[in-house]
Formats: C-alpha cells, structure tokens, sequence
C-alpha cells in the first residue's frame, strides 16, 4: 500500500509483486539488502488486491532449528544411557565365565 508495484526499485520485489497480482497464493524466497526473506502471499478476490506476509529465514525457522537441537540433544543422550546399561548388562552376564576361566588358568599354574 505504500507504493505501487511499478514503482518499486528491487527487482526481487517486483518479480513478488508479479506473483501476486497473477493472482492465487503461494510463497517466494529472496535476498534483500544482504537479508534472505520469504515472503507468503495471498489474494483477496473480492478486492482483487493481494497481501504478502513477509518475514526474515532465521526468524521464521528459528523454532524448527531449536526443535532439532533439543531433539539432537535426546537423541545422543538416549544413546549413551542405552550403551551404559548394555555394557553393564553384558559385564554382569560375562563376569562369572570370566571368574571361572580365570580360577582354571590359577589351578594349572599350580
């Protein structure tokens, strides 16, 4: 609404504008001004106007990424706590055959 889409100097914006005054909806990833942006836009076909949300790629994935640190996070500490408890299991379970070769190895020596 502050200008017209001829009039605007970003060739990414006016290739959006294009977009949106082609009518439907749908989204578009640009650079501006070294910020990459995406932009959702949607027509309103009443007005035959179209509205364009337009928000920063760090902001927008910033909780998917978060997500997948914590989820990271779990996952290696999941894995340590399983290869603990398996390791220990199989020293619980190896311990007497280990006991007893070792005893047969002392009564040969004697």
């Amino acid at each position: 609404m502050r200008k017209k889409i001829r009039d605007i100097d970003s060739a990414s914006q006016v290739d959006l504008g294009k977009l949106m005054t082609a009518g439907g909806s749908g989204m578009f990833r640009y650079n501006q001004y070294g910020e990459k942006l995406v932009a959702f836009y949607h027509e309103i076909p009443i007005t035959s106007w179209a509205v364009a949300s337009v928000l920063n790629e760090n902001e927008l994935f910033a909780p998917a990424i978060r997500m997948m640190r914590v989820l990271s996070t779990l996952t290696v500490l999941v894995i340590v706590v399983i290869g603990t408890a398996i390791l220990l299991i199989m020293r619980h379970l190896t311990q007497p055959i280990t006991h007893t070769l070792c005893q047969g190895k002392r009564d040969r020596r004697r």
